[in-house]
């Protein structure tokens, strides 16, 4: 959120529905397991799917390029102009 101060609103919002979304899955993934192999079952594959996830964040830490970069405000990009006259 400090990166882009004005899109708070969105991040927030973003958030929440990748929480939600996570939690659709989970219950999907884990009612689907649960059906085929029977409680046995869900510790190996939630463990599974942590480790995915464990691995896809690492991966996306070892390449910054495609994480948010910081911006910059237009003023602060702008050179100070020297209005003394060289005569």
């Amino acid at each position: 959120m400090e990166l882009v101060p004005h899109a708070t609103p969105l991040l927030l919002g973003l958030n929440a529905s990748a929480q939600y979304l996570g939690m659709g899955i989970g219950r999907a993934v884990g009612g689907a397991a649960l059906g085929a192999r029977g409680p046995s079952s869900l510790g190996l594959i939630s463990t599974t799917i942590m480790l995915a996830a464990v691995v896809l964040a690492l991966t996306a830490l070892r390449h910054p390029a495609s994480l948010p970069q910081p911006t910059v405000p237009e003023a602060a990009n702008e050179q100070p102009h020297n209005s003394a006259k060289v005569g």
